[in-house]
């Protein structure tokens, strides 16, 4: 857990394609410092599924990290 990926981006949104399976847990994403819960858990597997979409972004460049909270659904 705590284990985190940040970068930064130039424009106004973003989206983040990920992989919600049965075994997968909780991210925090923090864009500009303020964070969002994103549940990766799904039933079955989805490839290349958008897992977070943040639009309407001021124009300019953006911090964005992404962490690995360690925490789960309680159905994963």
């Amino acid at each position: 857990s705590n284990n985190s990926l940040s970068f930064s981006f130039t424009g106004t949104g973003i989206n983040i394609i990920g992989v919600p399976a049965n075994n997968m847990g909780i991210a925090k994403v923090t864009i500009d410092g303020t964070s969002y819960s994103v549940d990766l858990y799904s039933s079955t597997t989805q490839w290349q599924k958008s897992v977070f979409s943040k639009t309407s972004l001021a124009s300019g460049t953006h911090t964005i990290t992404i962490t690995c909270t360690g925490t789960k659904n309680s159905a994963s």
